[in-house]
């Protein structure tokens, strides 16, 4: 397991209604692969120096905005510190 997709997925659904990922789930991993297959800087931001604050930051707001952009409020969005 990937640890930064792990943290990602974790904190981009802390605090949503359930119902809400079950009903969307089709579109989150769809999302989500479409980001680990075509955003080559999403990709690097998982897979190499994943402990650099700006690439963990880069890769949650990405994650937390594609979650955003289809319709799931990430509460943790907010809160997110500048890269």
């Amino acid at each position: 397991m990937n640890r930064a997709v792990f943290d990602i997925q974790m904190l981009g659904f802390a605090g949503v209604d359930i119902t809400q990922l079950i009903a969307r789930q089709a579109e989150i991993q769809n999302a989500f692969l479409d980001l680990c297959t075509s955003d080559n800087e999403f990709i690097e931001s998982l897979t190499r120096a994943t402990d650099h604050r700006s690439r963990l930051v880069f890769r949650m707001s990405t994650w937390f905005n594609t979650l955003e952009g289809i319709g799931i409020v990430v509460p943790l969005l907010k809160q997110l510190p500048r890269a």
